[in-house]
């Protein structure tokens, strides 16, 4: 989750420029985005409670792919803004949700190792993934950017689930 808000920081200025949008544009697209994670996180401890963190995980991972898939099938910046506001939403959660997770999920012990093999996990994705993304691509293919980052959250939310 973390490598895709990268990505989609990123590659949305390139599709943005791809449909003759401009900066005061897809600018406004990005803070809808951050607005949105940051309100996911205001509501995310009743949420949780509620609902469990597997269940929120799954569901934020399931929402931000259909977000992202949406982002690259959309010709209005209208669709886009609702699609962003969706993955914001999705995305926002899955930091916090799985750290909590794995604090939960480790033994005392071994807690502060856990978290550091999940904190350079993110690091390699952060790493390797954009940079199996950025590989040489046709003109257009900041789209397929976005369909294959929809399809690897829908994988990992298979994962966690």
């Amino acid at each position: 989750m973390l490598t895709a808000v990268d990505v989609l920081v990123i590659y949305l200025p390139a599709l943005g420029a791809a449909r003759d949008r401009s900066p005061a544009t897809v600018n406004p697209l990005l803070t809808a985005r951050a607005v949105a994670a940051i309100t996911s996180r205001l509501m995310l401890g009743p949420v949780t409670r509620r609902l469990g963190r597997r269940t929120v995980l799954v569901t934020s991972l399931l929402l931000s792919s259909a977000a992202m898939a949406t982002v690259a099938a959309s010709t209005t910046p209208w669709v886009a803004a609702v699609a962003l506001v969706l993955a914001g939403l999705g995305l926002g959660v899955g930091q916090p949700v799985s750290m909590a997770w794995i604090s939960e999920s480790a033994p005392p012990t071994l807690r502060a190792t856990a978290l550091s093999l999940r904190l350079a996990g993110n690091r390699l994705g952060q790493t390797f993934i954009p940079v199996a993304i950025a590989r040489p691509r046709p003109p257009r293919a900041h789209l397929g950017v976005f369909a294959t980052i929809a399809a690897w959250l829908a994988a990992v939310s298979a994962t966690a689930r």
